[in-house]
């Protein structure tokens, strides 16, 4: 039941339905471009979406055991952080991805929030 659960939060997150959001506008300028600049798309659908979907829930799903099996959790104000940030750089710079730069962002967060 708690695994159900799990599946079901991870829907109700802001950040995956913001990132389905921005990968489909992407995939819809890029389709409405190269039927104006070649006369047909190359890709006539949103391949960025499909592969984003299938190849994140492996991936995420590929963590989530192994960190399972290690143990490792993280505190909650790191993931909000880390969520917040990750949220303001979907709205503001939606062409670059900045990993480790929200990594970075969060654990300071997390550092000074718990200094305080």
């Amino acid at each position: 039941m708690r695994t159900l659960i799990a599946c079901g939060s991870f829907l109700l997150q802001p950040l995956v339905w913001l990132a389905i959001l921005r990968v489909w506008l992407a995939s819809r300028a890029r389709i409405i471009t190269e039927r104006r600049n070649f006369g047909s798309a190359v890709y006539g659908d949103h391949y960025e979406l499909r592969h984003m979907l299938t190849q994140g829930l492996l991936l995420g799903l590929g963590l989530s055991v192994i960190n399972l099996l290690i143990g490792f959790s993280l505190p909650v104000i790191w993931i909000l952080a880390y969520e917040g940030l990750a949220i303001l750089t979907l709205i503001l710079l939606p062409t670059t991805i900045l990993p480790l730069t929200l990594i970075v962002g969060a654990t300071l967060i997390t550092l000074f929030g718990e200094l305080t």
